[in-house]
């Protein structure tokens, strides 16, 4: 799929609506979304049930670029939800955070913001990211079914960086999607994150909330 830079390069995508037939589509959750995110509403994204399948290594939600070519979506940036059990504001907040994955090839404005996070690592919030970068190498996130293949730079810019974006939206009480400490949540990751950091989570959310809301739309009904 490449780097991000490669994905803003090559700018928005179509999306063909004739490749919705045969997808289990959630509009009720994409139009929260949209309705509470104006950031994220001017994309059309999609959110895919995918729950038949269950959760596997830890995944509970999957996002997947319009050019990727496991989207069941193609040109359409979308998450699979595999968790059933993520309801309500937890699921509304915890799709915003993958579309975090997205944003910075579309909005210049985000792409700055993630920037800005990846110049403020700390030595040690270093260290602790190649550990575990090594855990995901070894296949310990993976129960021993996925094995990280990345050079750290790139695992880091592609997976790493978007956790420490999303951390601010990480229900409190338990649902994650991002491993680190085991059971990773909300407390753990703002315990590893330094108070800039913090300001910085609270103007990525207050952007997320910006722009005009769209109107929401009825995919899949």
């Amino acid at each position: 799929m490449g780097t991000i830079a490669d994905m803003m390069a090559a700018g928005p995508f179509p999306y063909d609506a004739r490749q919705q037939r045969g997808v289990s589509l959630m509009p009720g959750v994409a139009n929260q979304v949209m309705s509470e995110y104006g950031a994220i509403a001017p994309h059309n994204p999609a959110v895919i049930n995918q729950t038949s399948g269950g959760v596997s290594n830890g995944r509970r939600l999957e996002f997947y670029h319009p050019q990727a070519s496991e989207n069941p979506l193609p040109g359409r940036p979308s998450v699979g939800v595999f968790d059933p059990s993520i309801q309500g504001e937890d699921l509304t907040r915890l799709v915003a955070a993958d579309f975090m994955h997205y944003l910075p090839s579309v909005d210049p404005k985000f792409a700055t913001m993630r920037e800005r996070m990846a110049q403020s690592m700390e030595p040690w919030q270093d260290d602790i990211n190649r550990r575990a970068y090594d855990r995901a190498v070894d296949g310990t996130y993976g129960n021993g079914t996925y094995f990280e293949q990345r050079p750290y730079d790139e695992w880091f810019d592609a997976h790493r960086l978007d956790q420490f974006m999303g951390a601010g939206f990480l229900p409190k009480d338990g649902h994650s999607t991002m491993q680190t400490f085991g059971k990773s949540d909300h407390a753990n990751w703002m315990r590893m994150m330094t108070p800039e950091q913090h300001g910085l989570l609270q103007e990525v959310e207050d952007y997320m909330r910006s722009g005009v809301k769209q109107p929401t739309m009825s995919w899949g009904q």
